[in-house]
């Protein structure tokens, strides 16, 4: 006779689905003991999945509870993440700020001598862009000047004229040789004005020597610049041999009433380019001191001989 089987049922909740198992025991040792799935009439209806994965078939997605990332793109309309655009600007921003920061430090030690060294010096004595030029630099000076000379003769070549300079002072004049227009110029004597040049080339061609008289105009600025005690030096000088130019001229054709009226000035140190100037003027004052003890017609012509080399040295100035 058999032995009677017990039976037992068995929920199991698997993921959320319920599944019922039929135990069965039998006291037969030769029955094993079964365990049965059976359809459950209480089995819930599984839950729909969240999302499915194109192309996946029917496999379940797998939710871990964390949250998807959002996928980041550089460009489009899907915003960047804000941590990469932050880890890449970082690096970024702190290298502008260490570039300027030695930027300034840089610009600084430049402008300011930050190196202890004196910076901005000019070179080859420039002045600054913009800078006003100072007095130890001086302005260049005015050379305009309208003398009246006596003219010995013109010539297309230095030598032509110098040939004639020497004929001219075996005749006993000190004439000078001046470069005007691409032809040479000489020169027997000044005056103060056209009228008195006119009278004293006539008082010259009479002891035999063809003169004419004329204008000679000087123009344009020294080479160099002057400070404000030279220029007025200079502008003294040219005054001087002025009044010497008229006076000299009128005591040679027989006017022994005028006088030069000499402007003073001094220099501490007197230009190497002016020296010979200032030595004509020095020369000129002391041959009319003693052309007024001695009253020498030959002091007067080394006079005129002095304001004529003054010409010469005004041209080069």
């Amino acid at each position: 006779m058999d032995k009677p089987t017990q039976e037992r049922t068995i929920i199991v909740n698997v993921n959320g689905e319920q599944r019922v198992y039929k135990w069965i025991s039998s006291e037969d040792p030769d029955i094993r003991e079964t365990l049965e799935q059976v359809a459950s009439s209480v089995e819930e209806e599984p839950e729909p999945p969240l999302w499915i994965v194109p192309g996946g078939g029917e496999e379940k997605a797998t939710i871990d509870g964390g949250k998807k990332p959002k996928k980041t793109w550089t460009f489009g309309k899907v915003k960047p993440s804000k941590k990469r655009l932050f880890g890449v600007g970082l690096p970024v921003l702190v290298a502008l700020v260490t570039g300027t920061v030695f930027g300034i430090i840089a610009l600084k030690m430049v402008l300011f001598g930050g190196t202890g060294e004196k910076v901005g010096q000019q070179q080859s004595g420039l002045p600054t862009l913009g800078a006003a030029v100072s007095e130890s630099e001086g302005q260049p000076v005015s050379k305009e000047w309208t003398a009246f000379m006596v003219q010995g003769g013109v010539y297309s070549s230095k030598e032509a004229a110098e040939e004639r300079v020497l004929l001219l002072e075996e005749d006993g004049y000190s004439p000078i040789i001046l470069k005007q227009s691409d032809q040479w110029y000489i020169y027997l004597g000044t005056a103060g004005s056209l009228e008195d040049a006119k009278q004293l080339a006539v008082f010259f061609n009479k002891k035999g020597t063809e003169t004419f008289w004329k204008e000679v105009q000087f123009s344009g600025k020294s080479r160099q610049g002057y400070t404000k005690a030279e220029q007025k030096a200079i502008q003294a000088m040219l005054l001087n041999v002025q009044q010497y130019d008229a006076v000299t001229a009128k005591h040679l054709m027989g006017d022994k009433t005028s006088a030069p009226k000499s402007e003073a000035f001094s220099l501490e140190k007197v230009p190497d380019n002016l020296q010979n100037m200032y030595n004509l003027n020095s020369s000129m004052k002391k041959l009319w001191t003693q052309y007024e003890q001695e009253s020498k017609p030959e002091l007067l012509m080394q006079i005129q001989q002095c304001t004529l080399q003054f010409a010469v040295e005004w041209s080069k100035l």
